[in-house]
Order: structure tokens, then sequence, then C-alpha cells
């Protein structure tokens, strides 16, 4: 259960200070993992204040190296 509207959600999306170096998303008052990035036609983005943005990271770099190690096996 989100307890903010939409508009708020957004308004946290772009303001400027819940980035880190300008790249990172991080607003711990935010409860979502992933959302859109700024510019929504670029895709989407982690917000690195919840854990859960660190799982899929995790995950993504698990995958990748699995795929690293095991490509070449499987060709």
């Amino acid at each position: 259960m989100n307890p903010y509207e939409e508009n708020e959600l957004n308004r946290m999306r772009l303001d400027p200070e819940n980035y880190k170096w300008g790249v990172f998303y991080y607003c711990p008052r935010d409860p979502r993992v992933i959302l859109p990035k700024r510019n929504v036609a670029m895709g989407f983005t982690l917000n690195f204040a919840r854990p859960g943005a660190w799982v899929v990271l995790a995950g993504i770099f698990t995958f990748a190296a699995v795929m690293a190690i095991l490509g070449p096996m499987l060709s």
C-alpha cells in the first residue's frame, strides 16, 4: 500500500535533491524500488535507499557473472 499520491511521488522523482551525484536516485521516503527515470522515455531506475534495490542489483550482477562463466560452455 502506497501512502503517497501520484503527484507527490512524481515530485520526489523529479527533485534533484533526491539524486546522488546527479545520477543515483536515493529517497528514503519513496516506497518504490523501481521507478521511472526523470525522463520517462529513458526507462527505469532503482531507489538505492531501499534494500530491495540492492537485491535487484545483486541479482543482475550474479546473472551476468553466471552467464560469463557458463556462456562459453553452452555454445
